[in-house]
């Protein structure tokens, strides 16, 4: 296991160049939160309740800087650069583990099996027709041992390959679909936006949703703090929690408004989205993707419990 140290230093590395939006609110009272966002769909409700004035209703300043990935927004929040983030459950798990003192305060997009917002793709003339085809290949993720590697790994092994084989390469979420159509990666696993536009466009094609694989439902991200700045700021972060539940609700309501807003904070195309968010906290929704990490030793068992705020 490695240290809490060498962790933090892991981070601190992804986190050298981020991209950064700020959209700072004015307020003679508010509550000043900075915001590490993401650029997936899945942890895009911030982005929403700036965009639609529901932090600033309840009377927080916030400001958002845009991370690569989960990592790379952990160690600003580790580092007091930040005082929220958002990370796949299994990212915040695995810092829990190495002792960060990070604890979920919210729930983000969830996985529902009718919708699909993710999918392991292929370039669109690419001889591969299984997940069960990629054993031995090479499998571009955004974070290595992270979520899309955790569902790359279920859908493969549940279609009858052998994930352990596969070479893992870590490739933005951004670059992934340039890197499938030129061939030098057989697959990736790819997230809405970038997701539904390659699809639209027909330069690749999907073997499967490997969130499938982990469950019907579960908690995929979560916007987190650490538990010093909670034990200070508990009526902050509960409005907080409340403005990311109604940006959740408004998104899966009017999903064309919600795609003109991430073309707006991240530059990509507005194209619609089927993400799932949680307008609640419901403890039990953390647990599929936990236990599947810990199938695959990307954490130790762990109880969801351990990692949620209880709102008290």
């Amino acid at each position: 296991m490695k240290t809490r140290q060498a962790w933090l230093t892991g981070c601190a590395a992804l986190a050298a160049a981020p991209a950064l939006f700020e959209a700072r609110i004015a307020g003679a009272q508010a509550v000043p939160i900075k915001i590490a966002a993401g650029q997936i769909d899945a942890q895009a409700q911030a982005y929403y309740a700036q965009d639609q004035g529901y932090f600033r209703d309840r009377g927080l300043d916030t400001s958002i800087t845009t991370f690569h990935n989960g990592a790379a927004g952990a160690a600003a929040v580790a580092g007091h650069d930040a005082q929220i983030g958002v990370s796949s459950v299994l990212q915040i798990a695995q810092a829990h583990a190495h002792n960060l003192p990070f604890v979920i305060i919210a729930p983000g997009g969830i996985h529902e099996s009718p919708y699909h917002v993710s999918g392991l793709m292929v370039a669109a003339a690419s001889p591969i027709l299984s997940a069960k085809e990629l054993s031995g290949k090479i499998v571009a993720v955004a974070s290595l041992n992270g979520l899309d590697g955790l569902k790359v790994r279920a859908l493969i092994d549940r279609a009858g390959g052998d994930s352990s084989t596969v070479k893992f390469v870590e490739i933005p979420p951004s670059a992934t679909v340039e890197a499938l159509s030129q061939g030098r990666i057989t697959a990736s696993n790819v997230e809405d936006p970038e997701r539904t536009t390659a699809l639209r466009s027909g330069v690749a094609r999907t073997l499967g949703d490997g969130e499938d694989a982990i469950g019907v439902r579960f908690v995929q991200t979560g916007w987190y703090t650490t538990t010093d700045w909670l034990a200070a700021n508990k009526d902050a972060a509960r409005k907080f929690a409340a403005a990311i539940y109604q940006a959740g609700s408004w998104a899966m309501s009017a999903p064309d408004k919600a795609a003109l807003i991430l073309q707006k904070y991240l530059g990509v195309t507005g194209t619609p989205s089927a993400q799932r968010f949680a307008t609640a906290m419901r403890v039990a929704d953390f647990q599929p993707i936990l236990d599947s990490g810990a199938h695959y030793n990307l954490i130790p068992a762990t109880s969801a419990a351990t990692l949620v705020w209880d709102g008290r």
